[in-house]
């Protein structure tokens, strides 16, 4: 296990853990030579991140929680400590990860690769307007040249040609995104 994962598992943050594996007390090791990986069970047994309160005053102590079983006997939670652990640790992989999604949210919406939903409506809204301007203009200004012309092939070809030009210039290149990408 990386040690964000064990930081998470152990509801710590990482600054915690990597003092646990300096101090010796996580059992760690880097086998690619380059990221570290957390021998569970045993940095399990050894060690004991300093808590700031062991006690709620209305509740009295906390009960010491250990980590969900593992195996077949795992799919149900067997005792009021179980599940408060599965249901904690579930709670924090959720409220981390609605923290990264958050983070790059922002750093999107930083980088022009987003837009608020409001400010695309208008612009649609806009084209929409313009388009439905276009395509309206072209009866008015064919309304003399159709009803001249006998030939109903002639006359689909010039309303195919003056309805593609309309649409054609509503077209209009996407905005660059900020940073030059």
């Amino acid at each position: 296990m990386r040690p964000a994962q064990y930081a998470i598992y152990r509801g710590v943050g990482s600054r915690c853990v990597y003092a646990g594996i300096a101090s010796g007390e996580i059992a760690a090791s880097k086998p690619d030579g380059r990221h570290w990986v957390i021998d569970v069970g045993e940095s399990d047994r050894r060690w004991h991140p300093q808590i700031r309160s062991t006690s709620i005053p209305a509740l009295g102590p906390i009960p010491a929680m250990s980590p969900p079983p593992s195996g077949p006997e795992a799919t149900t939670p067997t005792t009021d400590v179980e599940a408060a652990w599965v249901d904690i640790t579930e709670e924090r992989a959720q409220h981390e990860r609605a923290k990264r999604m958050l983070a790059e949210t922002k750093l999107a919406k930083i980088r022009g690769e987003l837009i608020e939903r409001a400010a695309a409506a208008r612009a649609f809204a806009s084209v929409a307007a313009e388009t439905r301007e276009r395509v309206m203009a072209v009866a008015l200004a064919l309304a003399g040249e159709l009803a001249a012309l006998d030939d109903p092939v002639r006359c689909e070809d010039v309303l195919r040609d003056a309805l593609r030009a309309a649409l054609t210039a509503t077209v209009r290149p996407a905005p660059k995104p900020v940073g030059g990408a």
